[in-house]
């Protein structure tokens, strides 16, 4: 588990440099040397100095409340997308089982000191497979839309960045019926490109 990073300077050779080894990455975003991870089980976002390849460092991990995966920079913050458990001590495992998914906002205007400022939840939903969670700002950072597998796709409304709120919910089905997962997901022009998944 871990970050692999790659030297494309040559881009008909890239050439591999090092990995940094992490709880499990499953995605992770880049801004000014300083490198983005969000990682699944561990319930946090993994911030690395990649400004310099020689002297890469984890610097420190800033706990989400929802498994980690999804993380993508827009201004002065960070979004996590997070599914499946929350990490509350306070709740029960039955509490907790299925009630991570949701989105975060972190402010990142100091860029190696994420602060958490405001989480809004999604609805309940626990399917061991296609564990992908993606958030994509639009509109200048004021709405952010976001892939939550089985859930289907979240617009939320982020002009208050300590208050978002959910706007609207889509879910898909495939041509059986079933419950399809969205695992991708790319902002067009006046337009929102999702990828399905087959039925669960």
């Amino acid at each position: 588990n871990g970050v692999e990073f790659v030297d494309i300077s040559n881009p008909a050779n890239p050439a591999h440099i090092r990995m940094e080894k992490t709880h499990e990455s499953q995605s992770v975003t880049y801004r000014d040397g300083i490198l983005y991870s969000g990682e699944w089980g561990a319930h946090c976002v993994t911030v690395m100095d990649a400004s310099d390849m020689s002297t890469l460092k984890t610097l420190r991990t800033v706990n989400l409340q929802g498994h980690g995966d999804g993380v993508r920079i827009f201004g002065d913050y960070l979004y996590a997308a997070t599914g499946h458990h929350l990490s509350d001590p306070k709740l029960t495992e039955e509490e907790k089982r299925g009630n991570g998914h949701g989105l975060e906002i972190l402010d990142i205007s100091d860029p190696v000191n994420p602060k958490p400022i405001s989480r809004v939840g999604f609805d309940h939903c626990y399917v061991r497979s296609n564990d992908f969670w993606h958030p994509r700002p639009c509109s200048n950072g004021d709405y952010v839309a976001v892939a939550d597998t089985y859930n289907g796709l979240y617009i939320v409304e982020c002009k208050d960045k300590s208050n978002p709120q959910k706007m609207c919910r889509l879910s898909f089905n495939d041509w059986r019926g079933n419950k399809a997962a969205l695992t991708g997901l790319a902002i067009g022009k006046g337009v929102i490109y999702v990828g399905v998944s087959g039925g669960s």
